[in-house]
């Protein structure tokens, strides 16, 4: 079986070497190699922190393929709106065309700052593999949990759509469990039903309209809650701290 997995990623030489060692761990508890896809990013200029070296190292060892896109300059506190959303769905899109050609039995859509669980391939494979959704004979795609917040630990990958006075929104909550959902964020774990939806500008991000073009299409979306990878979103806290040593206690490691 072939797996793929990766994502765009630009300026994470600081996180890239221990992204690289938790996705190797989780692939040997399944029993399985990656099959590494990056869409690798730079400035304008061509500059680069190193991250298309780590990356392009790691086809010296496994398998895979890359792409490569120059992005505008982007401002050190990013600005999430929609023209950003757009250029993120088109990177994404990139990226999922490599996946098409691979032909891989499942893509593991990981973002680059979440290192992800041991445990955590082992158990989105048995629910795509083996749960069947009320609404389907399976799901097309599982995503795994991550907090996407500093502090809240109601801040999930998974969500509902619902709509107030003021528009609509996402309503997010924490869960150990395994069920169908809407939206899934960050964490992906795709069969090729749903790798062949493309992503698409959202108001609340390129996942969203991923997500709602899944249920256009008829492909299923669920979630599993049962283990937790841990979201890593800067180097370090306030007090110099490196977020990766330090132990998010959500999480518990």
């Amino acid at each position: 079986m072939r797996v793929a997995v990766g994502c765009p990623v630009r300026n994470r030489a600081w996180i890239l070497p221990d992204y690289i060692e938790h996705v190797r761990a989780a692939f040997f508890l399944a029993g399985l190699e990656p099959y590494w896809v990056f869409n690798i990013g730079s400035g304008p200029n061509g500059m680069d922190d190193g991250t298309r070296h780590i990356v392009t190292d790691l086809y010296k060892e496994g398998q895979g393929v890359w792409t490569e896109s120059t992005e505008p300059d982007i401002p050190k506190e990013r600005a999430w709106n929609y023209e950003r959303y757009e250029q993120m769905a088109a990177y994404r899109n990139q990226l999922l065309s490599l996946v098409r050609y691979s032909k891989a039995d499942y893509f593991l859509s990981l973002d680059s700052d979440i290192l992800i669980h041991p445990s955590a391939l082992v158990c989105l494979l048995d629910t795509i593999q083996n749960s069947r959704p009320q609404s389907a004979e399976s799901y097309g795609a599982v995503g795994g949990k991550a907090y996407l917040s500093e502090r809240s630990a109601d801040i999930t990958t998974f969500g509902e759509i619902h709509a107030s006075g003021s528009g609509s929104g996402i309503r997010r909550r924490d869960s150990d469990g395994v069920f169908q959902t809407q939206i899934l964020m960050a964490i992906k774990l795709m069969s090729p039903a749903a790798y062949n939806i493309d992503y698409r500008a959202h108001a609340l991000g390129e996942d969203i309209g991923w997500s709602l073009a899944c249920a256009k299409a008829g492909v299923v979306l669920g979630w599993d809650g049962r283990v937790c990878s841990k979201h890593i979103m800067k180097q370090y806290n306030d007090r110099g701290e490196s977020l990766i040593e330090l132990v998010d206690q959500r999480v518990g490691w």
